[in-house]
């Protein structure tokens, strides 16, 4: 969605879907989460569209699973990754691709050797707005998950409101902070590995000629 805004949509309609994107960040996220309650319950809009068109016979449960939680994440926070996506994208010049493809590049190529490593900062921004906040998110898993939505921020929210052992609650959120530094680091390593390995690749080395063969 970000590459379709930022390459393929005219300037003057970029504004407006990146409006109708950031129009859910209106709302509450306690509220957003809740409205999914009711399109997602056995009398809701997707079971009777189910219902309607002939695959079902019967209400269909998609409460307190893992699909309703996992449904209700990515809605929740693809925003946070379209928005850095698109500003690196939007940043980056349209000659840069006209001249890979000049030079024989196919599309597809071209995505994955200029635009992707160009954008790179944007994935980067993206990925840490999306994972550090989803890692403690407990009301999701808890409005929507039941019993199968059993994530570390509701392990951790559990220990504090019902069980009452704030020890053992304090003990999780400092594990779960050195588990995402740590998941960091170890993504920062991979990255940075993998960029020096491909620019060795890539480099060229010239070879001085001989002063016979400069003459000639």
């Amino acid at each position: 969605m970000a590459y379709f805004i930022a390459v393929k949509v005219p300037p003057r309609w970029r504004g407006v879907l990146l409006g109708l994107a950031i129009i859910p960040f209106w709302t509450n996220y306690l509220i957003r989460t809740i409205a999914w309650r009711i399109v997602l319950s056995p009398s809701g809009f997707f079971s009777n569209w189910f219902q309607d068109i002939g695959l079902r016979d019967s209400n269909l449960q998609l409460l307190d699973t893992r699909f309703a939680v996992q449904l209700a994440v990515v809605y929740n926070y693809l925003p946070l990754m379209i928005f850095p996506l698109f500003v690196a994208l939007d940043r980056l010049d349209p000659a840069l691709r006209e001249a890979s493809k000049d030079l024989g590049a196919n599309r597809v190529r071209t995505f994955f050797q200029v635009t992707l490593p160009l954008s790179s900062p944007g994935i980067v921004a993206g990925l840490l707005l999306v994972f550090i906040p989803l890692s403690g998110d407990y009301i999701t898993a808890a409005v929507l998950g039941g019993a199968q939505g059993n994530m570390a921020g509701a392990l951790v929210a559990t220990q504090f409101l019902q069980a009452q052992n704030k020890a053992l609650g304090s003990a999780v959120a400092m594990v779960l902070i050195f588990s995402i530094l740590i998941c960091i680091t170890v993504a920062a390593l991979i990255v940075f590995t993998t960029r020096a390995l491909l620019r060795r690749r890539r480099s060229v080395t010239l070879v001085p000629g001989t002063p016979a063969q400069a003459t000639a």
